[in-house]
């Protein structure tokens, strides 16, 4: 099912079930809406990674507190090395997300991560990937203020 039919299906919120460990965590996700950044926010950087939708679900990445996000990744992007000052949660919601460690792309590192893959991110991880096959909806959770330092810069 399209992710457009899920989120009409669904109404104006979705819930979503996440199983980690033991521990049945039912999270409601807010009302999913279309967010906008500038080039002088913090998000500058990490959209110019990714893509131009990143949906806000609870608080804020630019301030303290914890915050919950979605992000969209256009098929074929290639999300160069970089790390995040803070630890964060991952969800893989749609599509497969290739993923690997290190401070160099290296396609050999990486690793496919299909829908409902659940990883954290420690602080200072250096982490690259690619939605090589199609578009990768992620679900992201993290303690703000978020901060991302790109190590390799993509080619031109």
């Amino acid at each position: 099912m399209p992710w457009s039919e899920a989120i009409r299906l669904g109404g104006n919120y979705v819930t979503q079930k996440l199983f980690v460990g033991r521990a049945n965590c039912a999270f409601i996700i807010g009302r999913l809406r279309a967010s906008y950044r500038d080039e002088g926010s913090a998000f500058a950087a990490r959209d110019r990674l990714l893509s131009s939708w990143d949906d806000r679900l609870y608080g804020d990445p630019t301030k303290p507190g914890m915050y919950v996000s979605r992000a969209k990744v256009a098929v074929g992007t290639k999300i160069m090395p970089h790390w995040h000052a803070e630890e964060r949660t991952v969800v893989i919601l749609l599509g497969t997300l290739y993923y690997g460690l290190g401070e160099q792309w290296d396609e050999s590192k990486l690793t496919a991560f299909p829908p409902g893959t659940f990883f954290s991110e420690p602080p200072r991880m250096p982490h690259f990937a690619w939605a090589k096959d199609g578009e990768v909806i992620l679900q992201l959770t993290g303690i703000g203020p978020t901060i991302t330092t790109v190590i390799q810069a993509p080619n031109p």
